[in-house]
């Protein structure tokens, strides 16, 4: 991003250990209250994400709580990009099991872009 905006601030936000419904997956959960509780003045308005999980791994329970996140980090203007994968609608493998397509996650919540 810095490379071809020249001259726009970035930040790096990292984040260590695991989503509490899998043990495999990011700390997304984690992440987004952070952004939810800092303040306008100081939070970015545009996070770029380059990884995200198997839809079929994430709980129901945990999407839909991540997802109203989402929704309040919309309300404040601030976008969320999330990498869609780089298999297209296949698995890490490239393969989609059972005939299905297999999406990704956070890049398939309504309240992100998927890129």
């Amino acid at each position: 991003l810095q490379e071809r905006l020249g001259g726009v601030n970035t930040e790096f936000w990292s984040f260590s250990g695991r989503a509490p419904d899998n043990p495999e997956n990011e700390p997304f959960l984690k992440w987004i209250y952070l952004v939810g509780n800092t303040s306008d003045a100081d939070v970015p308005k545009v996070f770029s994400t380059s990884y995200g999980e198997p839809e079929h791994s994430v709980s129901s329970a945990y999407m839909h709580r991540i997802n109203v996140e989402f929704q309040k980090a919309a309300a404040r203007g601030i976008s969320l990009l999330f990498a869609t994968g780089d298999y297209g609608v296949a698995t890490d493998d490239g393969t989609c099991p059972k005939s299905r397509f297999q999406g990704q996650w956070p890049a398939g919540s309504p309240w992100v872009t998927g890129v």
